[in-house]
């Protein structure tokens, strides 16, 4: 990286995108069939991204350069909460306009 400060902005904008990304793909899979879940789905989902994130930084412990820092499984959990909103509120209309016998 040319700098640190460039080295910061794109560590953070990989993990913003990673882990909203795992947001959406583990909301997706866990209402597939039941769209109408609420948000306590959502805290629900949170607690599996956050065991995603210590997972990951307990995994960087072993990588040389790398150091576990719980900061950044909670800012992970937060990027992915982030995502799982995002969904939800992206996908709402559509979701609140059908009727879920007919799906």
């Amino acid at each position: 990286m040319p700098s640190e400060g460039w080295h910061f902005w794109a560590h953070r904008t990989a993990h913003i995108l990673e882990y909203a990304v795992l947001g959406v793909l583990v909301i997706r899979a866990y209402t597939h069939d039941r769209p109408y879940k609420g948000l306590g789905t959502v805290f629900l989902l949170a607690l599996f991204i956050l065991l995603a994130g210590l997972f990951d930084e307990w995994h960087q412990s072993f990588v040389p350069g790398r150091d576990c820092e719980l900061l950044d499984a909670m800012f992970d959990t937060v990027c992915g909460t982030f995502g799982m909103l995002l969904y939800k509120i992206c996908f709402y209309k559509k979701l609140m306009g059908k009727n879920p016998k007919e799906q």
